[in-house]
């Protein structure tokens, strides 16, 4: 394993801990909480939080692409300095104006619900604060694992030890809340060995609002599908159908975590391979990507599928039945996500095809939005997830729109064949299994063990026969890394 190879390992396992500890900690939680505070107050939670995030996403603008892809470009540290000068002045002046429309916001909450707002106004705040496009771009994503580790398990054990009841839904959004700004604030601990501030000038900080605003759009549209359907289920169908969708999508989220944590670590990979012109190195990278994602977490989507009424019943509790089959459907979404991440912080971001971003991010949300109005009114959280399908669905088939002649989609379409027939077969052996075995956690890990198995076998046997060279290269790459870990 080469010395680049070995960094994109390592940043991968440490974006991996940051992602999943951002994402999995309310779902590490979920089963205590879905039993003390109850899907109505978690609802309540998911709606207001669903709106303060917003307010967080405009504040931040487009800088967790644009900010991260700048840096990698940069060529030296002066060039470094002025940048993040420039791109940190313009982020104050936004976070500053969307932070005083938020507090307005909150004024107008105060005959419904004043005080969980209020409190998310916390989480707002950290928008001036959060800079981790700086260290994404410096290919530091250990310095942000490590950093939010810490803060990640005292937000945990705050949970454990101050929630204990419905009425504790203001201290779980406090702890929360404070959770996510310390974690910001972490990210400004050792910024003086790569960044010195250069006063910018105002026209050196207004050249990023422009490209910054249409790398927000897509951002929007993106959440639009994320979170707009909670506000629609929230306002339609009430707060504890809310509560049961929100815990089924924090089980589909946790494990899409992973796939940005790759392509998010390939941005600036990619970013600094297509500066210099080396547009061949970027499209393997692609190539094993796919290849890697869809037999990793394609997987874990077809486990998910195939176990829902396990997973629910035991991590959440019986009174959260309704979840079920709203994760069945949502587990489908993740194949697709696969495809579009990839593509997206891959080739699109990498290359500056902003519009292309915006256009099938676009798409994807209007398309939601569309279907969301048409079902959740008739069918509630089963209508918005159906609508995340066909959102999720729409982005990579207008990708493919647009650069079908810049990617052979038929020869990676090809490659993940062997990981559909794996999952189809693995969900049909769980499902016989399954039948026959009472649930309870060790049925669920003997079901999940036998899955894996059988999936991984699987997939080696059609990896071999139909895409020896990958085969080849996965086990050259076991091979060094086995030789040089000894």
């Amino acid at each position: 394993m080469n010395k680049e190879n070995k960094q994109i390992t390592k940043n991968y396992i440490f974006n991996s801990i940051y992602k999943i500890l951002n994402i999995c900690m309310p779902l590490l939680t979920a089963p205590y909480l879905s039993r003390v505070v109850g899907a109505e107050s978690l609802g309540t939670y998911a709606y207001y939080y669903a709106i303060a995030h917003y307010f967080y996403l405009i504040g931040k603008m487009g800088l967790n692409n644009y900010g991260t892809r700048q840096i990698a470009k940069t060529q030296n540290e002066e060039e470094r300095y002025k940048t993040f000068s420039s791109i940190y002045s313009q982020q104050i002046i936004t976070a500053g104006l969307m932070i005083i429309i938020y507090a307005i916001f909150c004024i107008s909450q105060i005959k419904v619900n004043f005080v969980i707002p209020l409190i998310l106004g916390i989480y707002v705040i950290g928008c001036l604060l959060d800079i981790d496009w700086l260290w994404c771009g410096l290919e530091k994503f250990s310095t942000i694992a490590i950093k939010n580790i810490i803060v990640k398990v005292l937000t945990i054990i705050g949970i454990f030890i101050f929630v204990k009841t419905a009425a504790d839904l203001w201290k779980y959004t406090m702890i929360m809340s404070c959770g996510m700004l310390l974690g910001f604030i972490t990210l400004w601990f050792g910024i003086r060995k790569y960044i010195k501030w250069r006063k910018p000038k105002l026209s050196e900080v207004l050249v990023h609002l422009k490209p910054n605003l249409i790398l927000l759009f897509p951002i929007l549209a993106s959440n639009i599908y994320r979170s707009m359907d909670k506000i629609m289920v929230g306002q339609i169908s009430g707060a504890a159908e809310l509560g049961y969708y929100d815990n089924a999508e924090k089980i589909i989220y946790a494990i899409s975590g992973l796939i940005t944590a790759f392509t998010n670590v390939m941005l600036p990979r990619c970013t600094k391979l297509l500066a210099i012109g080396n547009k061949h190195k970027c499209y393997e990278y692609i190539k094993i990507a796919i290849n890697f994602l869809y037999f990793l977490i394609g997987g874990m989507a077809f486990g998910i599928f195939a176990l829902s009424d396990r997973i629910v019943i035991l991590f959440y509790g019986n009174g959260y039945v309704n979840s079920i089959i709203l994760l069945r459907i949502l587990s489908v979404t993740i194949l697709m996500m696969i495809w579009s991440e990839i593509v997206r912080s891959m080739w699109v971001i990498p290359n500056g095809k902003d519009k292309i971003y915006l256009c099938t991010l676009s798409v994807g949300a209007i398309t939601n939005l569309i279907v969301n109005f048409i079902l959740i009114p008739l069918y509630g959280a089963k209508g918005a997830s159906v609508a995340t399908i066909g959102a999720e669905f729409i982005v990579p088939c207008v990708q493919f729109i647009f650069l079908h002649s810049e990617l052979n989609y038929r020869k990676m379409i090809r490659n993940t064949a062997p990981y559909l027939i794996s999952g189809l077969s693995m969900v049909f052996i769980l499902f016989t299994l399954s039948n026959s075995l009472v649930n309870n956690v060790l049925n669920l890990l003997i079901l999940i063990f036998v899955g894996a198995f059988v999936y991984f076998l699987i997939s080696i046997v059609f990896v071999y026969i139909l895409n020896r060279s990958l085969f080849e290269y996965g086990k050259k790459t076991l091979s060094n890394y086995i030789r040089n870990n000894k």
